[in-house]
């Protein structure tokens, strides 16, 4: 059996060339992944922790299956653990922010990001939070955030 793809047509060819069967082509767009992140509103709050501690905090017991990033006191809780980082706040920004997330799917984002530090961009409880490595600037990851 082979598939052929004739101009706007799909056809399936019996092994002595006979067409089978045969239907239009499909058009299907690939979609700009980019938007995603473009499309994004800006961020409230900047936080960064150093992603050794941060991925040990995610994958350790005491994450228990969610953590959350706290911008009041510029940290990452995971259970009764918790590590220091700095968080930056854009001007005029709405109180702190505590937003909690699974610690598995943060932990993916940090794993794969480069370098001793990970920069999180926050909005709110709501938003996809934005994970990235100041030595990757053309790779983001987007999480959502889990309801509190």
């Amino acid at each position: 059996m082979e598939v052929e793809i004739a101009g706007d047509r799909l056809r399936l060819l019996g092994s002595d060339g006979e067409v089978l069967d045969e239907s239009p082509s499909i058009e299907r767009a690939v979609p700009d992944l980019s938007l995603l992140i473009s499309t994004q509103p800006p961020v409230r709050a900047v936080a960064g922790f150093a992603s050794l501690a941060l991925d040990e905090l995610l994958r350790g017991p005491a994450a228990d299956g969610h953590a959350a990033i706290d911008t009041r006191h510029g940290e990452v809780v995971g259970g009764d653990q918790s590590i220091p980082g700095w968080v930056a706040t854009a001007t005029g920004a709405a109180g702190p922010l505590r937003i909690q997330m699974q610690s598995t799917l943060l932990a993916a984002a940090v794993s794969i990001c480069q370098g001793p530090e990970i920069v999180i961009g926050l909005v709110d409880e709501t938003t996809p939070v934005r994970v990235h490595s100041p030595l990757q600037d053309t790779m983001t990851c987007l999480v959502m955030p889990m309801r509190p």
